[in-house]
Parts: structure tokens; sequence; C-alpha cells
């Protein structure tokens, strides 16, 4: 929805966010924060150096959107499964397992569809069944349409029944490199996040997964350790990122595994 809001333009936008139900503030509100983390993100050495803001914002101005892409040259835009991975280590340990099983009449039709998320006290190994918020975008996906069984949400709320909002499907691989303090093999082709989640990959790629993992992790400490030293000498962009990590962990989120049952 941000998206299409950000690519109109003058009243567009406006008749864009009020014909479905939108905040205009939210969607603007986006727009800055955006600008503002990818100040911070070129200050860290992460995103190319020198991107203020403000000037990202008068680059925005000049085209008619919130000056981020063009900021960085339309240089790489990330992968669908990157970014939904990335969301999903932002809101773990919300995270669901997706049950829709087929009928006799087929596919399981959208109201059966119920998710199964942890006890929130993390007290029980149980999981607790919930279902999608009517107000959810996705609260008319039927079973058999969902991408992947497993989704990242923002919400959970309690009324008649036990609800999730704002939920999105993740790359069950993503669960695995980015979400939690520790993974490991618990067993032949099983991968285990914070002794809850449990993933069932072939035997090769569950060492595969957790070597990836743990360089994954040792790089995000040198960004760390980098980026205050930068900061100290006033230094700007360390140039971090090798490609061909980056190229490695896509085509890993691009790969299909099932999640372990009891």
């Amino acid at each position: 929805a941000y998206m299409q809001f950000d690519s109109l333009s003058g009243q567009g936008r406006f008749d864009f966010a009020r014909e479905r139900f939108l905040g205009i503030k939210t969607l603007q509100g986006v727009a800055q924060l955006k600008r503002q983390l990818l100040e911070a993100l070129s200050h860290a050495g992460i995103a190319p150096p020198g991107l203020r803001s403000s000037y990202v914002e008068s680059i925005g101005r000049q085209q008619g959107n919130d000056g981020v892409r063009a900021a960085l040259g339309q240089r790489f835009q990330a992968p669908q499964e990157l970014l939904c991975a990335l969301l999903s280590a932002a809101l773990f340990p919300q995270v669901a397992y997706l049950h829709a099983p087929n009928t006799k009449k087929g596919p399981c039709a959208a109201e059966l569809v119920r998710l199964h998320i942890r006890e929130p006290q993390g007290e029980s190994s149980d999981p607790q069944t919930a279902c999608i918020h009517p107000s959810s975008v996705n609260s008319s996906v039927g079973g058999a349409d969902w991408r992947s069984t497993y989704l990242a949400f923002h919400e959970c709320v309690r009324t008649t029944k036990v609800y999730v909002r704002d939920c999105t499907p993740v790359p069950p691989l993503g669960l695995l490199l980015f979400c939690g303090n520790d993974a490991h093999i618990a067993g032949p082709g099983v991968v285990e996040v914070d002794d809850w989640l449990r993933l069932k990959v072939s035997h090769g790629a569950a060492e595969m997964v957790v070597e990836m993992r743990r360089r994954v992790k040792g790089l995000m400490h040198v960004f760390v350790d980098k980026g205050d030293k930068a900061l100290a000498r006033g230094d700007e962009g360390c140039g971090l990122c090798p490609p061909e990590l980056g190229v490695a962990i896509i085509e890993l989120l691009r790969m299909r595994v099932e999640p372990e049952r009891p």
C-alpha cells in the first residue's frame, strides 16, 4: 500500500488514502522514517556514505517520491524474500505456523484458516490457536493461496477469540538465519531456534544453515565494531557487505522447508 501511495503525487495521494481508509499522516510518517533510517545506515557504514535525511527528502521532492531509492541510485532492489526475512527477525518471536489442511470439498476456506502461535509467556511448549483478525488484508486468503506456511505478525489480541493482526508470510529459512538468540541442529535434518521453533531440512542443508547463521552473526559484530571505530574517528562508510554472502543468503531464503511435526 505504501509503495503505491509513494508512486502517486499531489491530490492523488490523498484520494488513494481516503478511498482505502488509510491514514495520510501515517503514510507520510513512513516516508520520514525511511529517510531517517537511511541516514542512520549511511552513518554506520552499511549504506553509501554522506546520505542525510534532508538531502534525501529534497531529492524526493524533485522526483515526486520519498527519495530513498533515488538517493541509492537504484543500484539494488532487495528481493521480497530478504525483506520478509528481516521483518520476521524484527518481530520475533511473534511468528505463527499456518494450519490450513485441505477438506473433502477442496482447499481450506479462508474462514477455516488457523494459526499456531507461541504461548505469550513462553511457559508451555504447546502452541496456541489463533485466527486472523477480520481487519487484516490477509483474512480473506484461502489456505491454498498462502506462499509460506510461516507468518510474522505485529499484534495478538484477545476478544471473543485469540486474533492475530498485521501478518505477513515469511520464508521459513529466514527464521533460521536471522531470528532468535540461538539455532542448533536438534536431530537428523532438524534445526531448532531458541528451543521451541523447529524446522526440517535435509541433513546437509541443516549444517549449511547453522554455519551461514554463524557467519551472518559474525558479520554483524564486525559492522558494529567497525561502525563504532568509524564514529570515533568521524568517518563514514565502511563498505563491509560481501556480495557473495548476500547472494548465498537469498538463495537459501528461496529454498523450501517443512515444519517439524511432533
